[in-house]
């Protein structure tokens, strides 16, 4: 039997709960959630720490990606007692190689609903930008503001965690485009969602996670899953200007939701983690 293990469902954590099960049902495939007992044959995925960890058969257990933010904060994930431990990006995976041998890690984003985030493109647009804001210093909010005013450009402001899904998705329908400012991501579900109703993006992107000082820095990017066909990302100050007028000049030419279709739906996302978990 396969097993999905959590103990909350909010915010990202909550995403990937929702969207796991979504690729599963979409492919037929059975599952219990948070069952009273673990037999030795059960197949788990342990999205989070749970109480029945202990009883899983570390042969059948794949756990993450919402454990902890480094290693040593888990006895568990130290333990290696698993089969693999699941990030959701690249760089999220080179933080976990200092204490993780690379072979007991697992890339795996969760799939985006492209259904639910379809294709906005053909909505009749009323603003320019969706300006997109989250954990950024307030000095970099505001040379943001300032460019899109410069530019003659019409915006709204939306903070992560100040918005319902639904407002979001009314004020994103009516956006040509969305000027990205938010901070590291793991994963970058909203962005992602974002991405699937064929927005173009202009990214002002980070370049290291260092939320727990210089001595765990490492590389990472506000938009760890990307390529030329979802729009322009540029890092630092000096050529946020030159890059923002040249995004404004072809933006209408990216194709976002071909990127998030191809690499990241509920179907091919819920398949991946199956097999490394069957295999």
């Amino acid at each position: 039997m396969l097993v999905i293990l959590y103990e909350y469902q909010n915010n990202g954590p909550g995403k990937v709960i929702k969207n796991l099960k979504l690729g599963l049902d979409r492919l037929g495939i059975s599952y219990t959630e948070n069952p009273k007992k673990i037999n030795t044959q059960d197949k788990v995925i342990a999205l989070q720490s749970h109480p029945l960890l202990e009883s899983v058969n570390p042969n059948n257990l794949l756990i993450g990606p919402n454990v902890c933010t480094l290693p040593i904060d888990n006895q568990f994930i130290m333990s290696l007692n698993y089969k693999k431990v699941v990030v959701p990006s690249d760089w999220v995976k080179n933080k976990y190689k200092r204490w993780i041998p690379e072979g007991k890690i697992f890339v795996w984003p969760v799939g985006i609903d492209t259904d639910f985030f379809s294709d906005l493109s053909h909505v009749k647009k009323d603003f320019d930008c969706l300006l997109y804001y989250k954990r950024r210093d307030f000095n970099d909010l505001k040379l943001a503001t300032k460019l899109l005013k410069e530019k003659n450009q019409s915006f709204n402001i939306i903070e992560y965690g100040q918005y319902n899904e639904k407002d979001f998705i009314n004020i994103l329908s009516k956006s040509k485009y969305v000027f990205m400012l938010n901070n590291c991501e793991s994963q970058g579900i909203a962005v992602q969602e974002i991405l699937s109703t064929n927005t173009p993006m202009f990214v002002w992107d980070v370049t290291h996670w260092s939320d727990r000082g210089d001595e765990f820095k490492v590389e990472a990017s506000s938009v760890p899953f990307w390529d030329e066909t979802c729009g322009t990302r540029e890092t630092g100050v000096s050529n946020i200007e030159i890059s923002f007028s040249e995004f404004l000049e072809k933006f209408v030419f990216f194709k976002p939701r071909d990127y998030i279709l191809k690499n990241i739906n509920l179907e091919g996302q819920a398949q991946k983690i199956i097999k490394e978990l069957y295999d």
